[in-house]
């Protein structure tokens, strides 16, 4: 476990109360969540801060994921930590939170290695994948970068997680403009789909709801009838509006997870949950390889918006 795990897999049973006898109810339904070790690591150190200047267990919870059910981290016990949502004192096993405490150590290491360069935070002697300097102006993303390195060694764009994500954004969306070409392709591929054959109520319903906010008009949907140049400038100026961080991440969900035009839209826009936008993803058998690793590329994915989200 130790070396090579980049993040936590969190597996919760719905819970709710009984409001006749207060008890716990729970059900069976489960959500697997995969949260980065980065920020497992940073909740875990300011917990871990709390409870050794204060001398009990922080009354805080430090959430890790803060969308559909709120999953935080709560030190339970000097030394143990536990989901939140899980409301009992279990905790986690005491050697799993051992090795979250192992951690500080990296974390603090990573962040004496960030410097401030004006604006900018830097990663002294990195390069992304194009060797162009690891710098941003979101210290927790240059951040969570050198801690990346702390755990694997060195830094890999081949081996998914957030320097990679960081490779695409600096690479290839930061001062740089979405083609004409790259719109086309967009809108070639959507088009191939006609979408009065489509039976998925749900799915149209979030095309339109992106297509509101973020073009002029609508140009795919039931009824709705736009040629394919008439489309082209249209979304290129709603693609416009994205920040180059949004770009970064719809070019991910699209290369890595085939997820088309309106989906990943949906995702940097703020329209969808990411529990649905894995279901969605999901092209292959619950808990297989692949499913993990979709979760996986996802987390980061997702981690690159939250971090670097002041971004233009």
């Amino acid at each position: 476990m130790r070396g090579g795990w980049s993040q936590v897999c969190v597996k919760v049973r719905s819970i709710s109360h009984n409001q006749d006898t207060g008890h716990p109810s729970v059900t069976t339904h489960i959500t697997q969540r995969h949260i980065p070790r980065y920020l497992m690591v940073e909740a875990i150190d300011s917990l871990k801060r709390f409870d050794d200047l204060t001398g009990k267990r922080s009354n805080g919870v430090h959430l890790v994921d803060s969308l559909s059910q709120a999953i935080g981290i709560c030190s339970i016990n000097k030394g143990i930590y536990g989901i939140d949502i899980f409301q009992s004192p279990g905790g986690f096993p005491k050697e799993f939170c051992r090795l979250l405490e192992e951690d500080i150590p990296l974390l603090e290491a990573a962040r004496k290695k960030v410097k401030a360069d004006g604006d900018l935070y830097l990663l002294p002697k990195a390069k992304s994948y194009k060797k162009f300097p690891v710098a941003a102006p979101a210290k927790r993303l240059i951040e969570a970068i050198a801690f990346e390195r702390e755990y694997r060694k060195k830094l890999d764009p081949h081996k998914f997680g957030i320097y990679s994500a960081f490779c695409t954004w600096r690479d290839f969306c930061y001062g740089a403009e979405i083609t004409i070409d790259m719109i086309e392709g967009f809108v070639d591929r959507q088009f191939v789909f006609d979408a009065d054959d489509f039976e998925d109520d749900e799915f149209l319903d979030l095309a339109l709801a992106v297509q509101t906010k973020l073009l002029s008009m609508p140009i795919w949907g039931k009824g709705i009838q736009v040629s394919r140049d008439e489309a082209v400038p249209i979304l290129a100026e709603g693609m416009a509006k994205l920040t180059s961080i949004q770009r970064a991440q719809f070019y991910l969900m699209n290369g890595m997870h085939a997820g088309g035009l309106f989906l990943p839209l949906a995702q940097v826009l703020g329209l969808n949950s990411w529990e649905d936008y894995e279901i969605r993803s999901r092209d292959f058998q619950l808990d297989s390889p692949e499913d993990q690793a979709l979760r996986t590329e996802t987390a980061f994915i997702r981690l690159l918006g939250d971090l670097g989200a002041d971004i233009s």
